[in-house]
């Protein structure tokens, strides 16, 4: 089990250098965990920014994190969809966040 289980708002900060990024980074290389609710809310943001699929799948691959991978649960579902946006919800119920990866 990881020390550090980080959030998707950690990860995002660590993306963009922002205030916390060093132990962001620290808390990655001694083996912090994420859950798949927040890995889907990585991949929802990076999406909004118009990065594509694959690059999407690149960076987090690069960061290397210890995926929680239990399923998301159907209230999990539909609160991740319904922070993406209208339009952007069936690829994430459809594919399930494993597949974005």
């Amino acid at each position: 089990m990881s020390q550090f289980v980080l959030d998707a708002s950690a990860v995002l900060a660590l993306l963009s250098r922002e205030k916390g990024w060093e132990e962001v980074e620290q808390a990655i290389a001694m083996g912090a965990a994420i859950s798949t609710v927040n890995v889907a809310e990585v991949v929802s943001k990076l999406s909004d920014t118009g990065m594509p699929e694959t690059a999407i799948g690149q960076v987090l691959d690069l960061l290397g994190l210890d995926l929680d991978t239990e399923p998301l649960l159907l209230y999990q579902q539909w609160t991740v969809a319904s922070s993406m946006g209208e339009g952007r919800t069936p690829a994430l119920l459809r594919r399930g966040v494993s597949d974005l990866l």
